[in-house]
């Protein structure tokens, strides 16, 4: 599997459930829901600034996943999902200080 599908899949994953916005099916219980349920709260508490620490430690499941960050197309998907609230760039340098 390249590298950037597990990325690409999450992404997918954040989309539809920024786009769906209805209320969670049993499914969301399971615990591989927490990857999504941790980057929707990331994107609810990053509008405020600076970004505060236990805001960054939403982020710490998606580590694994870091050098993700050196894809262009990946980071502008990214920074689509969090436009208005935040950038890559901008939780990168608050999260990694």
């Amino acid at each position: 599997m390249p590298r950037r599908a597990p990325a690409l899949a999450l992404l997918g994953l954040l989309l539809a459930a920024a786009l769906t916005g209805g209320p969670a099916p049993a499914a969301a219980q399971e615990p591989q829901c927490e990857m999504l349920k941790s980057i929707l709260s990331f994107k609810d508490c990053a509008g405020a600034k600076p970004i505060s620490a236990d805001c960054c430690r939403k982020l710490l499941p998606f580590a694994q996943y870091y050098s993700c960050l050196s894809d262009p197309s990946l980071v502008a998907a990214a920074n689509e999902f969090l436009a208005g609230v935040t950038t890559v760039d901008e939780a990168e340098k608050a999260c990694l200080a």
